[in-house]
């Protein structure tokens, strides 16, 4: 697992990121974002059972999604499949902190879930964007109930709080959502 791992944080990453700046560069990484989907998809078949390498998976999700569009980074102009790919770490993030409520998977679900519905918000989908922040603000709040004085949860559920204040901003819901 540690080799396909490698193979596809390589791919995913690190060329990526020698890439981005080379005259001409976009379709080569095009093919290596989709090659590295490949890598994902056939390491997720082996995942069950493996939180390590279900923490990776998610991890290089959402490297993938931030390739494909990112409002900070260069990116592909993928939008569509930065969300699918956001999605798939959203999924394995949810796994992990059912399985492991711990800080780390508290900060990365609720970070996934943040990131989706920020792609959703580009895309018009405010009741979903509405519902992940909420979802975000749930799982934040849980994990800094349970370890009041650790900084880190408060942080979240802070960020959590905050994107659904924004979500409120840009919706028509504001004046029936209570959070």
């Amino acid at each position: 697992f540690q080799t396909a791992q490698k193979a596809a944080r390589v791919l995913i990453s690190d060329a990526q990121r020698d890439l981005i700046n080379v005259p001409g560069a976009l379709d080569a990484r095009k093919m290596l974002v989709s090659e590295g989907l490949r890598y994902l998809e056939a390491l997720s078949k082996d995942a069950a059972g493996n939180i390590e390498l279900r923490r990776d998976l998610a991890f290089a999700y959402t490297q993938v999604s931030q390739v494909q569009w990112s409002m900070n980074n260069p990116h592909l102009g993928d939008a569509a499949g930065a969300a699918v790919s956001m999605a798939k770490s959203v999924e394995l993030w949810r796994q992990l902190f059912r399985e492991v409520p711990s800080e780390p998977h508290c900060r990365g679900l609720v970070s996934a879930l943040l990131a989706l519905g920020g792609l959703y918000e580009q895309s018009g989908k405010k009741d979903e964007q509405m519902s992940l922040a909420k979802e975000g603000v749930a799982a934040a709040e849980r994990f800094a109930q349970a370890a009041p004085s650790d900084v880190g949860a408060l942080q979240q559920w802070g960020n959590a709080r905050f994107a659904l204040a924004l979500a409120l901003r840009v919706s028509d819901h504001a004046g029936r959502i209570q959070a």
